[in-house]
């Protein structure tokens, strides 16, 4: 047997020992490796659910009271909590009353968001999108809601209100800017006389003037010709009513003859002019809230 000197060693024990190490040092650096990659990739809705608990975990304790925790979740909805994106949300006490009991039902597993039950529609139906915008073309003051639910009827597809909105402001076509867009209405469309007739009630000043006790508010009925611009009747009444309506529109009649259509405003005192009682064979056209594109011809003339 052959004895060795001190400072000498066997052949092969250092490279057994390196091994050794070199194996341990890399059996840790792979879990290193693994859970940096865990870490990468979370679940998103795991990832809401403690931020929920983060907030509420001092409501959960099952040591407090009733009265205790009413006054906890109080005090948590009063305060602003940041999220990773750098934004600020406050909650309301029925949103933490909420994650509360549901935490202390089914733990971290009931504060997860629900999966959602549309995910993948507009993938898979990008017509609707394209369907929503001529929606909204064809009616600017359509909302959201209202264009989810035509297609809703149409289709038998929810499309979330939210996906709605977003892809409409992305084409501006967000109802801000279509109403910012000037609109351009012709200036004259009847092409005879009596084809159209336009009437307005102008607010005037009291009487007797200087205003009394007993002064009465003045108005100014006028009948306007769309084609000639000329004024066909027009007579200062104390009242805004039905019956001063159809006064001033029996004497227009009576002195230029029976018009094809008579256009006024919408107003409760002008809308019964356009029943059959009225006049059986006169056409009815009247302006829709919002546009005033011939509601003040009489003001734009003068009268």
């Amino acid at each position: 047997m052959a004895i060795l000197e001190s400072g000498q060693r066997r052949a092969g024990a250092g490279h057994q020992q390196r091994s050794a190490r070199d194996a341990r040092a890399w059996s840790g650096l792979d879990d290193a490796i693994s859970l940096t990659e865990v870490h990468m990739n979370p679940d998103p809705r795991e990832a809401i659910a403690l931020l929920r608990y983060r907030i509420v975990a001092e409501a959960t304790n099952p040591r407090l009271t009733p009265a205790e925790r009413g006054q906890q979740v109080r005090e948590l909805a009063s305060q602003p909590y940041d999220h990773q994106d750098g934004s600020s949300w406050t909650y309301s006490r029925g949103t933490l009353d909420r994650w509360v009991q549901a935490y202390r039902d089914h733990g971290l597993d009931g504060l997860r968001p629900p999966p959602r039950a549309d995910l993948g529609v507009v993938r898979r139906h990008p017509e609707l999108l394209e369907e929503a915008c001529q929606l909204r073309l064809e009616l600017p003051g359509r909302s959201a809601v209202q264009i989810g639910a035509i297609l809703k009827a149409r289709h038998g597809i929810h499309l979330p209100e939210r996906t709605i909105r977003e892809h409409l402001h992305r084409r501006g076509l967000h109802r801000a800017a279509l109403a910012g867009q000037p609109r351009a209405f012709g200036r004259f469309e009847a092409e005879r006389p009596n084809e159209r007739w336009i009437g307005d009630v102008l607010v005037g000043p009291f009487v007797p003037f200087p205003r009394v006790q007993r002064s009465q508010r003045a108005y100014l009925w006028v009948l306007v010709d769309d084609f000639s611009r000329l004024l066909i009747h027009g007579r200062w009444l104390p009242d805004q009513n039905t019956r001063a309506g159809q006064e001033v529109l029996r004497a227009a009649i009576q002195r230029r003859g029976l018009p094809t259509v008579l256009y006024t405003d919408n107003g409760r005192h002008t809308r019964p002019l356009h029943s059959n009682a009225a006049v059986p064979s006169l056409a009815s056209v009247w302006s829709t809230v919002g546009r005033i594109d011939r509601k003040a011809e009489a003001n734009r003339n003068g009268y």
